[in-house]
């Protein structure tokens, strides 16, 4: 069943790439390129895991896959005048970047302060280690103060705005103002690598190059399909980011005894075959409604006394096949089923797919700077979607709504034409 679920995802990936506008980066092609390697990497496993994909797997994962190509093509036809995008912008000034690089530096020494106010004494690698386990697996919650989680996320904020900015005048900026820019993004970097926070990482990373390639889009006014020569660059950069977060594993408490190739082959692998094992043995039933699905959002219903529901960790179980541990990723669609079963899961994925499909096409026909940016925030939920709910489960709160208005502010302060009314470049 999984040889046939592989060439079902690639006969529906040719389909979505042709009808979704030869383009790679929309939602339905994205989702299905994601869960194609997922699907390769579980047959690489197959003789050491020892595992056989249920039908009800197969069908879920189908049906999703065929909702989003119908909806992501329907989005794309969607005969809307293109509009022409008229924007007045300008690059950040150098001594903005130095009030950046400052803030920075501010947060790291915040975040290292609350770390160590939590954990203890100790050497930097161990706190890392004991943090994360602190935050995935206690019983007991376990967080920043409400002001340094703000201060934290506004230069979240910033970091998006920078990158846009090195994106969109990288062959005009000065030196300066290129290493100040480098400097910003690399001390965000380290400071969420002191919670162990690989995710949020690769986030920003993947955030980056969907900005790059939306700002092509933006500067020549029109979507050409990615070169060959295209495609090579961002299938190696891919690489080089995955063989960053093998190295940083042992960093943040994530060792592991496995050759680079076997712990990347599992670690984007094993999401299928764990899905599956989900359905044919589910845990004891949700206590809370939607308490996978909406997980972020009922915590922070609960912190403010909105409702009265038990603490509940973010991690799930661990699974094991022939004898080897899986993992506890299980695609998107693994919380959508426990919260509201298989007719269920189809509803949400759907809602997803209406959200992101739109929204994406919308951009490409008017890609405004705020709209690249607030949208490259979330985008990542695409390619993580075949290993976990991060939109509904993590971004759908208070907290990325305050985000949101964040990077529109930065973006109009720093970049945008409330600065100055001097126009100095358009692109229509």
């Amino acid at each position: 069943m999984i040889y046939l679920l592989l060439v079902t995802l690639l006969v529906l990936l040719l389909v979505s790439y042709y009808f979704c506008g030869k383009d790679f980066f929309a939602p339905a092609t994205m989702l299905l390129v994601m869960f194609s390697i997922s699907t390769v990497l579980s047959i690489y496993n197959i003789n050491y895991w020892k595992f056989s994909l249920g039908l009800s797997t197969y069908n879920l994962i189908v049906c999703c896959m065929l909702i989003s190509l119908i909806v992501n093509s329907i989005a794309h036809s969607y005969k809307k005048k293109r509009k022409k995008c008229v924007e007045t912008i300008h690059p950040i000034k150098e001594k903005y970047l130095i009030f950046i690089v400052l803030y920075m530096i501010l947060c790291l020494f915040i975040r290292i302060y609350l770390v160590r106010s939590i954990i203890g004494s100790g050497s930097i690698l161990n706190q890392m280690a004991q943090f994360r386990m602190a935050t995935s697996y206690s019983s007991e919650e376990v967080s920043f103060p409400t002001w340094a989680t703000q201060l934290i996320n506004l230069g979240s904020a910033i970091i998006y705005v920078v990158i846009f900015n090195l994106a969109y005048y990288w062959n005009e900026l000065t030196k300066n103002v290129k290493t100040l820019s480098i400097v910003s993004i690399l001390l965000w970097v380290i400071n969420f690598l002191l919670t162990a926070a690989r995710f949020e990482v690769f986030s920003m990373f993947i955030s980056g190059v969907f900005i790059v390639y939306m700002v092509r889009i933006k500067q020549t006014g029109r979507y050409r399909k990615l070169k060959l020569k295209e495609l090579v660059k961002i299938v190696f950069v891919f690489l080089i980011a995955m063989l960053i977060f093998y190295f940083i594993s042992n960093i943040v408490g994530r060792a592991s005894d496995k050759h680079i190739i076997e712990y990347i082959a599992g670690y984007l692998g094993s999401e299928i075959p764990n899905l599956d094992l989900f359905i044919k043995r589910p845990p004891k039933e949700p206590v809370v409604w939607g308490q996978e699905t909406f997980f972020q959002l009922i915590q922070s219903l609960r912190r403010h006394n909105v409702i009265d529901v038990p603490y509940l960790t973010i991690h799930k179980e661990i699974r094991v096949s022939n004898g080897h541990s899986l993992g506890n990723t299980y695609t998107a669609l693994r919380d959508y089923y426990y919260d509201f079963g298989f007719g269920g899961a189809l509803i949400m994925h759907t809602i997803f797919s209406l959200i992101f499909s739109f929204i994406y096409e919308n951009i490409k026909r008017n890609p405004k700077g705020s709209y690249i940016i607030i949208f490259s925030t979330v985008y990542s939920c695409v390619v993580f979607y075949v290993f976990n709910n991060s939109f509904f489960g993590n971004d759908l709160t208070v907290g990325f709504a305050i985000k949101v208005i964040e990077v529109y502010i930065l973006y109009s302060i720093l970049c945008g034409k409330k600065r100055f009314r001097i126009k100095r470049r358009r692109y229509v």
